[in-house]
């Protein structure tokens, strides 16, 4: 994957993730089916606290992997 390609696509997961974390976006999916869609399979059944919870792993999970892919071009595969 190109590093613009891999920056966008991280860009892109950053704005959603912070936006489910920060900004109402854990009220939105709390106990709705969007929320197995887009956050986990059994977020349908967490409250909007377990939501914030579970997006804070997947973002620092996601950084990580984001820094990783910078430095080593191979790891891009999956983000």
């Amino acid at each position: 994957m190109a590093i613009e390609a891999w920056i966008f696509s991280y860009v892109m997961s950053l704005v959603f993730w912070t936006w489910v974390i920060r900004y109402g976006g854990a009220q939105f999916f709390e106990g709705t089916l969007k929320s197995e869609f887009f956050i986990a399979a059994s977020a349908r059944h967490w409250d909007a606290a377990g939501i914030r919870f579970w997006g804070t792993i997947v973002l620092t999970g996601k950084s990580i992997w984001f820094v990783i892919g910078v430095f080593k071009p191979a790891y891009r595969f999956y983000h």
